[in-house]
C-alpha cells in the first residue's frame, strides 16, 4: 500500500475487503477464533504518510487498522541510507567525526540508523493509536544486508557488511525486548534467487547465515549450538564466517561516506561549485547535446549519448541569468576526472573547460583550455588544476562573463560511453 510502490500499489480498500472476509470466516468456527489476521506493509502506511506527507482519504486505512488483529510494520534503515532524502545525508560521517577511528565513525552512524527506525515506529504508533489505542504493533520486518554492489557497498552508502548487521540487530533486539515489542529480523538465510543475475545484489544477502552455512558475525556465538542440535541445510555443519577471526572481518568493513566539507570562501574567491552550486545557479546542457547534473557530493557530471552531438559539438555549463565582472579575476581552480573507456571523442578529439562571455552584439563566446591535447590529460583519478586567465582562448570580455564554467566539445562526435566529472570550482582574484 505504500505510496512509492507505484505500478504495484494496492489501495487499502482492497486489503480491507480480504481482512473482513477472513474475520467473518473466523467467526464461523470456534476452532479458528484464536487465529490473528493482519497485513504487512511499510511503516509510512501505518503512519498515514504518502509522498505529500499524508495519506489523502484515510477512511479505508483507518477501517483497516480497526479490522486487523494487529499491525505488522516494516522498517529498513539500511535501504534508507540510499532512498531517504534526509537520512542518507545524516548517515554520512560529519566533518567533526572524520578524524575518529573507523569503528567510532560506524558506531555514530549506526546509532543514527537505530534512532531512525525507532522514529518510524513511533510515527506509526502515533497514527495507529489515534485510530485504535489497543491495537498491537509488530515489527514484521527489519534487517540489514551484508554485501552489495548495487548502491549499498563500496562507492555507495557503504552500509552493507556483517559488522553493521550485528550492531543493528543487537540494538533492535534490545528495543524489542525492553519495550515488549515482537520483532522479526529478516532473516535466517540468504536468498540467492533475489536480485536477478547480479551475485552482489543486496537483496540476496540479508540472512544471518549464508547458503553455504557460514554463520555471519551476528551469530558467531550460535555456531556450536546449531551444530549440537544436528541442524542441516545441504552442508556439512555450520561454521563462523571469516573463520571466526574478528580482524579479518574488520578488514572488509567500510565507514559510511564522508559528508562533503564545505570550505568557507576566501577573500577574492567566487565559488562556482563547492558542496553545492552557488546561489541561484543550475547545471544545464546545451541544446540537448549532453546531460549535466550536480549530485549531493558536489560533483558536476557531463555526459552525452553517441549521437547527441550537433555539427558544432556538444556542451554544458554552470550558471544563472547574471552577467559578472571578472576584470579582477586571475585564476580558475578545479578538480577533474573522467571515464575514458570507450570514449573515442575524448581520446581523439579532446574537449575544453572554461567560461563564456559576451562580446558586443555577438553571441556569447567560449573561452577554454584543452584537455587530452598536450600536457592536460583526463584520467580516472581526481586531478587538481590552477589556470591563469591569460591561458584561455578567444580574448575574453571579462566585464561580461555570462557563464562562469563550461565543458565543451567541438566535434559532432559524442562522448561514446565516457563522461567528465568536475568539483571544487572557484575563481580567484
Amino acid at each position: 500500500m505504500v505510496d512509492w510502490a507505484a505500478s504495484y500499489k494496492v489501495h487499502p480498500s482492497i486489503i480491507l475487503n480480504h481482512v473482513n472476509d477472513l474475520q467473518n470466516w473466523k467467526l464461523e468456527n470456534s476452532d479458528t477464533e484464536d487465529l490473528w489476521i493482519t497485513t504487512s506493509d511499510n511503516w509510512a502506511v501505518w503512519a498515514g504518510i504518502d509522498a505529500n506527507g499524508n495519506y489523502g482519504d484515510q477512511a479505508d486505512l483507518k477501517a483497516l487498522i480497526q479490522a486487523v488483529d494487529y499491525v505488522s510494520l516494516h522498517t529498513y534503515a539500511h535501504h534508507d541510507t540510499h532512498y531517504h532524502p534526509e537520512f542518507k545525508e545524516d548517515w554520512k560521517v560529519a566533518e567533526a567525526d572524520q578524524t575518529l577511528t573507523k569503528e567510532q565513525q560506524i558506531a555514530i552512524s549506526m546509532q543514527k540508523a537505530y534512532k531512525h527506525s525507532l522514529e518510524q515506529y513511533a510515527a506509526a504508533q502515533q497514527f495507529v493509536n489515534s485510530v485504535d489505542p489497543t491495537k498491537p504493533i509488530h515489527i514484521g520486518e527489519t534487517g540489514w544486508s551484508t554485501n552489495s554492489n548495487d548502491g549499498y557497498g563500496e562507492g555507495g552508502t557503504q552500509a552493507a557488511d556483517e559488522y553493521k548487521q550485528k550492531m543493528f540487530h543487537d540494538d533492535m533486539r534490545d528495543f524489542a525486548n525492553n519495550e515488549g515489542v515482537s520483532l522479526f529480523f529478516f532473516q535466517a538465510f540468504d536468498e540467492p534467487w533475489k536480485g536477478g543475475d547480479n551475485p552482489g545484489h543486496s537483496e540476496k544477502n540479508f540472512g544471518l547465515i549464508d547458503i553455504d552455512c557460514n554463520v555471519k558475525y551476528v551469530a558467531w556465538d550460535k555456531v556450536d549450538t546449531l551444530n549440537a542440535l544436528g541442524l542441516t541445510r545441504d552442508c556439512n555443519g555450520f561454521t563462523a564466517s571469516y573463520g571466526g577471526i574478528y580482524a579479518s572481518l574488520l578488514d572488509d568493513v567500510l565507514p559510511p561516506p564522508f559528508a562533503p566539507v564545505e570550505q568557507p570562501p576566501v577573500e577574492g574567491e567566487f565559488k562556482v561549485l563547492g558542496a553545492g552550486l552557488f546561489s541561484g545557479a543550475g547545471a544545464y546542457a546545451w541544446e540537448d547535446t549532453a546531460w549535466a547534473g550536480v549530485d549531493e557530493e558536489g560533483v558536476l557530471t557531463v555526459a552525452t549519448s553517441p549521437n547527441s552531438a550537433k555539427d558544432w559539438g556538444w556542451g554544458a555549463h554552470i550558471g544563472d541569468d547574471s552577467r559578472r565582472d571578472f576584470t579582477s579575476v586571475k585564476t580558475l581552480k578545479f578538480e577533474i576526472r573522467g571515464s575514458t573507456d570507450g570514449g573515442k571523442a575524448l581520446a581523439e578529439f579532446g574537449f575544453g573547460v572554461g567560461f563564456q562571455s559576451d562580446k558586443g552584439e555577438q553571441w556569447s563566446t567560449n573561452h577554454t583550455i584543452r584537455f587530452n591535447e598536450g600536457e592536460r590529460q583526463l584520467t580516472t583519478e581526481w586531478q587538481s588544476f590552477e589556470v591563469d586567465i591569460s591561458e584561455f582562448s578567444s580574448d575574453p570580455n571579462l566585464n561580461q562573463v555570462t557563464q562562469p564554467f563550461i565543458v565543451h566539445g567541438t566535434t559532432k562526435v559524442g562522448l561514446t560511453d565516457a563522461d567528465i566529472q568536475v568539483r571544487n570550482i572557484s575563481w580567484f582574484e
